[in-house]
């Protein structure tokens, strides 16, 4: 099974920008009521482009075992 979810910029850190995920109205959503599928994800600043993406979108994969 796959699933697709947007972050968006929330942060910069000394070493990282920090991401959240976003609902499809672009507002910022972090709990599972609000139906959060990760927290908050943190990519370091060394592998990104000199500008950041204002949003990444992330594609999961889950496996049976």
């Amino acid at each position: 099974m796959k699933k697709q979810v947007v972050v968006q910029f929330l942060s910069e850190t000394e070493g990282a920008l920090r991401y959240r995920e976003i609902n499809s109205s672009g507002s910022y959503i972090h709990d599972d009521q609000e139906g959060s599928h990760l927290g908050d994800v943190y990519v370091r600043k060394a592998v990104m482009p000199n500008k950041h993406p204002d949003r990444i979108k992330i594609t999961m994969e889950f496996e049976a075992t």
